[in-house]
């Protein structure tokens, strides 16, 4: 195989690989809550609020991608910190709704304000100036964040509050701080998806941010397992490009892919990554859950 041959393939499947790496940037936005044991599904509203700010601002005002995004995800902020604090005041499915209908929300007008959006017709001819390496390098940087906070007191606090909310809060943990930094992160991390999306597809559509996409999101989160940001990467990348990997096998490949993904469920509750988290040896000391060490006078 020449060089001409791996930039033809590469070539090729070069939007795949572009799809699968922002897929990778939704899995981990969902991470993030759910350390803290936040079922947001609200996260797909704002990758939708993200991909439509930095296409109107591609398109309509003709500023660079850069600017676009950052304002995406800025407006994510802002409008995330004024819904926070009435929807962390909710728990479980209660919770669940309210985030599901904000995205819900932000479809529909999505599809009504044809003045910024074009409705149903959706955006058409954003630039596309996000490269491959762009996103692997923010794929990188995320990853490496995630570790950080997931291994420093805030990643303590989470595990706390998501095994148990009335021991954290008996031990003196800020449960409504740490929520609102898991939220607002998760937040921020799905508009920027949303933004880099927009400079990816040329096109955005409304029904591109539906419950299918939300659906897709928590697959690929679920699947890959939350005990290490790499975890949720894993399961894009893995679900991104099964259609790929399976063409040879087109027509039974929703059936194998859901075959294989029941079978993951089943045999691995705790995700791809778990296998990984529990081998020993100080060859796979990264993936290694941190244990505290029992003190002196403890048996």
């Amino acid at each position: 195989m020449t060089f001409s041959d791996v930039a033809d393939w590469f070539q090729i499947y070069n939007h795949s690989f572009a799809t699968a790496l922002i897929n990778a940037v939704m899995a981990l936005s969902l991470y993030f809550s759910l350390r803290a044991g936040i079922f947001n599904l609200s996260a797909v509203g704002f990758m939708a609020l993200g991909a439509y700010t930095a296409g109107i601002f591609a398109v309509k005002l003709g500023t660079i991608s850069i600017v676009g995004i950052t304002v995406g995800v800025l407006v994510s902020l802002a409008v995330g910190s004024i819904l926070v604090f009435p929807i962390l005041r909710l728990r479980g499915h209660y919770l669940a709704i309210a985030t599901l209908s904000f995205g819900g929300i932000v479809q529909a007008l999505a599809l009504n304000l044809d003045s910024l959006t074009n409705g149903p017709a959706g955006l058409i001819g954003v630039p596309v100036t996000v490269k491959v390496w762009h996103l692997l390098i923010i794929v990188s940087v995320l990853v490496y964040v995630a570790w950080v906070l997931t291994t420093s007191r805030t990643g303590r606090a989470w595990d706390a509050i998501r095994t148990d909310l009335s021991a954290a809060r008996a031990m003196g943990i800020n449960v409504e701080h740490y929520r609102l930094v898991s939220f607002l992160i998760s937040t921020a991390t799905a508009a920027l998806a949303g933004g880099l999306w927009a400079h990816v597809n040329r096109v955005i559509v409304p029904f591109e941010f539906g419950f299918p996409q939300l659906t897709f999101v928590l697959v690929n989160t679920l699947l890959g397992g939350i005990s290490h940001p790499v975890g949720p990467v894993l399961g894009a990348l893995l679900v991104s490009t099964m259609p790929e990997w399976l063409d040879k096998f087109e027509q039974y490949r929703e059936m194998i892919i859901g075959f294989l993904l029941v079978v993951i469920v089943i045999y691995l509750p705790n995700g791809l990554i778990a296998p990984f988290a529990t081998m020993r040896g100080r060859k796979f000391s990264f993936f290694k859950p941190t244990q505290a060490k029992p003190s002196e006078g403890e048996s």
